[in-house]
Parts: structure tokens; C-alpha cells; sequence
């Protein structure tokens, strides 16, 4: 292997693994794509979330999320839907002095679903997700401030690996209803300074998302 090969290698491996398994689950999508029947579309919707753990109890927050997503037939019944979206989750709590505080986190998401047409217009989806951390703020509300900071640096799991599963309804010709569950399975560590301790949390995203999508196009294979 020559020089420039190695540091091509070195170069990818410096990437942050929500890229590699990007870029990886591009390569594997491209060669399904290569003799399918295409459909895409976009979509959009409310995320419910909160998290299993919060200083002083979790909340429920509202965000939303939108993007893009391909159909691509493996058979008669079963589709690959893989997703580009940009998702907003986060949760509230309430400390026990009554303080408030609000955690917003917004990510890239990837979904890679399969999905198993059991009627005419209804599909049954499960799969993967991947998401990055792209910010992270936080709103803090007690008695006589109101403070937002951004709290990237606190964060130290910027990669959140999660299981997706829900139903997706065509009600007309194009349109889509979808309701889905998101299950994180990585702690989002996170570390509140305050004038006298430091209190670490360690909690797993929670969301529930429910929204439309819209089919644009599609692309019957040559």
C-alpha cells in the first residue's frame, strides 16, 4: 500500500463515526439503488421527547423534525427507507426548588428502516437510526433569571445510536401518515457546573414522532 493510500486511510478514520457509517450505509444503498424502482419524498412532523433521566425528573418537549427519504422496493411487500432529517429532541425539568430548566438538542438523523406492506396502504417499519449532534442548549428559569447558554462542550456523547419502529397510512395518492417511536440506546452524558459541585447525568433520548410525508417522484430502473 502506498504512502497516499495510507493517509487517505488515516484521514478517514479521524472522522467522526456518525460520517463512517454515513458514508457506509450511502455505499450499500447505492448498489440496492442500482436496478430498483425508486420512489422519494419529504417529510415533516412534531417530536414528543424527553429523557430517562433528568436532574429533578424528566419532561416531555416538543420539537420537530424534517427531511427527505427514498422507497426502494426489495420484493413485493418489503421496501428500504432510508431518511435524511434534521430532528430536534431534548426534555424540561423542574429541580426541587421549583427551578425550571429546558434541554434542546438538535440532530442529523439517519434512518435506515425496512418496512413490510401488510395491506394495500399500510406499512409496518423498523430499523436503525444514527444521529449527530450538530447543538445543544440549554434554558435555565428560576426566581429572578432567565438564562440560555449553549452547553455543547458538556455533552460528551455527540453520536446517538437509536431503534426506530412505528406505521406508515397512505391516505391519498401522494400523501403519507406516519407515527413513529425512537428508542435511544446511547447515554447523552452530560455535566451541570454550579458555584459549589458539578452534577453529572446520564440519560437515553426518548422521542415520539408524528407527522406527514409527501411523495415527489419516481424513478422506474432502466
Amino acid at each position: 500500500m502506498n504512502s497516499f493510500n495510507l493517509a487517505a486511510y488515516a484521514g478517514l478514520l479521524r472522522f467522526p463515526s456518525f460520517v463512517k457509517i454515513s458514508f457506509l450505509v450511502g455505499f450499500l444503498i447505492m448498489s440496492v439503488m442500482g436496478n430498483a424502482q425508486l420512489q422519494w419524498g419529504v417529510k415533516a412532523g412534531l417530536n414528543l421527547s424527553t429523557s430517562t433521566e433528568g436532574h429533578g425528573g424528566s419532561e416531555t418537549k416538543f420539537g420537530g423534525y424534517g427531511g427527505a427519504k427514498i422507497w426502494v422496493p426489495l420484493g413485493k411487500r418489503f421496501f428500504l427507507e432510508p431518511e435524511l432529517l434534521f430532528s430536534g429532541k431534548g426534555y424540561r425539568n423542574q429541580s426541587y426548588n421549583e427551578d425550571r430548566s429546558a434541554y434542546r438538542f438538535n440532530y442529523i438523523t439517519v434512518p435506515v428502516l425496512f418496512s413490510y406492506l401488510f395491506d394495500c396502504k399500510t406499512r409496518l417499519l423498523a430499523g436503525p437510526e444514527i444521529g449527530y449532534l450538530v447543538n445543544a442548549k440549554a434554558n435555565y428559569q428560576g426566581s429572578g433569571y432567565n438564562e440560555t447558554r449553549d452547553i455543547m462542550s458538556a455533552i460528551s456523547s455527540k453520536t446517538d445510536v437509536g431503534l426506530a419502529m412505528g406505521l406508515d397510512h397512505q391516505f391519498t395518492k401522494r400523501m403519507h401518515a406516519e407515527i413513529r417511536y425512537v428508542l435511544g440506546l446511547t447515554k447523552v452524558h452530560q455535566d451541570y457546573s454550579y458555584p459549589s459541585r458539578t452534577i453529572s447525568v446520564a440519560g437515553y433520548n426518548r422521542v415520539i414522532q408524528v407527522g406527514l410525508a409527501y411523495d415527489l417522484a419516481k424513478k422506474k430502473s432502466q
